[in-house]
């Protein structure tokens, strides 16, 4: 065995001095260096994917990097000293293309490091660092007979949960709205936990990632109607591309495990893990996923988000004006308006944001409208006429339909109106729900609306209900605030 050993390191050696001769050293030596970066790296990443070590793939590329940078440095090294210890004129056209193959090599190697290398290295630590922060929590309910698991499943958190149930041996369903998802290894964990412990799992709020591994785990699987489950490929940082088919079937074949159908599973590990897919309800009972969708919520939690998602959010959102006024003003608007942002981030749902807020946000600015003050409620006449006038310009039966009273279709005003006057919408917005304090005065309404329509009728005429409209907009706009503000305030239908 040492007589072997050292019959290997006198080869490296050799070759390291430039003693082997330039063909060998080319092509043998290089090809034993590619082969041996291979054997010392690929076997590993398959390991870590398999062993599912989530925190480790910072330290295996820093191990892939140093192994490629070694071995490529001994080849390179040999190769030129074994270039240089040719005879002058002996073969110099292979001489110089093995020197040239050499600096070659060095650039694509810097080039690799600084596009590659470096890159996944400092992904997979903050990957890693990532999933240490995950954290989720047990919520026992009050009738003693569920527990809600929230946030994300973190390290240890199959132990927590496995402690939670001994200490309530009366609960018989868990609710899985992890909308965080989490660690993919201890979700199956968990989920072998309440699959020994025959538990029904119920989905009230989101459920993504790892956490729908949690859910197959119960033996009934229920999920509410407006609950979502999101699915996707495993998360890995790197060039993952390298493992994405074997992590994927590994995966879809644990799906098909669980009685999910083969074809469903597939399509679920074929989303890439940015992405996220959410099946309909129906497609989730075809293919076993889940066993009876129901829309009695009978006492199910409504998937509260984490307290310190919420504040982290909540930062953010006061930065903006017309949340700050809304939290002063509806703080259960307000409170509603941060759990969605938070579940809808953290469940790759960010599109549907804009359509669950805009209306609460709407519907809260037209309740307080009524007590704003006089000269808002006079700037908003005023960009109600400007908002009209740009809504005429592109279709003209649109503004007709408003000045009739009709209700528009849904996004047919953000399609239409510039960036200007939707911020000027935004501010007025703010401004409403900071000055609705009291409600505003009528008194005069009806003297300043017959003046006001009567200038529009000498001006426009009544055949254009438009032009009429906007043109009452602007005629009240110009009375004083305390004059005008009560006859905007009946258009505007308060």
């Amino acid at each position: 065995m040492k007589r072997a050993l050292a019959a290997v390191a006198g080869y490296f050696l050799k070759h390291w001095r430039g003693e082997h001769s330039l063909a060998v050293s080319f092509w043998v030596n290089k090809a034993l260096a590619a082969a041996a970066t291979v054997l010392m790296t690929w076997p590993l990443l398959q390991l870590l994917a398999w062993l599912e070590v989530e925190t480790m793939y910072g330290w295996y590329y820093l191990w892939a990097w140093a192994v490629t940078v070694a071995l490529t440095t001994w080849a390179c090294v040999g190769i030129w000293r074994s270039a240089e210890a040719r005879p002058q004129g002996d073969g110099s056209f292979w001489t110089n293309a093995a020197k040239g193959m050499v600096v070659l090599n060095i650039i694509i190697g810097v080039v690799s490091f600084a596009h590659l290398d470096y890159p996944s290295i400092k992904d997979g630590f903050a990957y890693a660092e990532l999933l240490r922060g995950l954290d989720g929590e047990i919520r026992v309910q009050p009738d003693g007979k569920s527990l809600e698991l929230a946030g994300a499943v973190g390290f240890g958190f199959a132990g927590r949960v496995t402690q939670a149930l001994d200490r309530n041996p009366g609960v018989t369903t868990v609710y899985t709205n992890l909308y965080r998802g989490g660690l993919l290894g201890e979700a199956k964990i968990l989920a072998a936990e309440l699959r020994r412990r025959r538990l029904t799992t119920q989905v009230s709020g989101g459920c993504v990632s790892a956490c729908t591994v949690v859910f197959l785990g119960g033996e009934r699987r229920v999920m509410l109607g407006w609950a979502r489950l999101g699915f996707h490929q495993p998360s890995i940082p790197g060039p993952a591309f390298l493992i994405d088919a074997i992590v994927s079937w590994r995966e879809a074949a644990y799906l098909a495990a669980q009685g999910v159908e083969k074809e469903f599973a597939e399509k679920a590990m074929a989303v890439e893990s940015e992405a996220m897919w959410y099946p309909e309800p129906s497609e989730l009972v075809d293919a076993g996923v889940a066993d009876e969708i129901t829309y009695e919520q009978s006492g199910a939690p409504e998937g509260a988000p984490l307290e310190s998602d919420r504040k982290n959010t909540e930062r953010a959102l006061d930065a903006l004006r017309v949340y700050r006024a809304l939290k002063t003003v509806e703080p259960e608007t307000y409170s509603r308006i941060v759990d969605i942002y938070v579940n809808e981030t953290a469940s790759g749902g960010a599109d549907y944001i804009p359509l669950r807020v805009s209306p609460l946000i709407i519907a809260a600015y037209q309740r307080r409208r009524a007590f704003a003050d006089d000269a808002v409620i006079s700037r908003t006449g005023a960009l109600v006429a400007d908002q009209l006038r740009a809504l005429r310009r592109k279709s003209l039966e649109g503004c007709k339909a408003v000045a009739k009273g009709e209700t528009l279709p849904p996004g047919t005003w953000d399609k239409h109106l510039s960036a200007e006057l939707k911020d000027r919408e935004q501010e007025l917005i703010a401004e409403t729900l900071e000055t609705a304090v009291k409600a505003g005065s009528r008194r005069g309404a009806a003297k300043a609306l017959e003046r006001a329509r009567a200038n529009a009728r000498f001006r426009v005429g009544t055949k254009d209900e438009c032009e009429n409209l906007i043109t009452v907009y602007e005629e009240l706009v110009t009375l004083p605030p305390a004059e005008g503000a009560p006859g905007i305030r009946v258009l505007l239908g308060h």
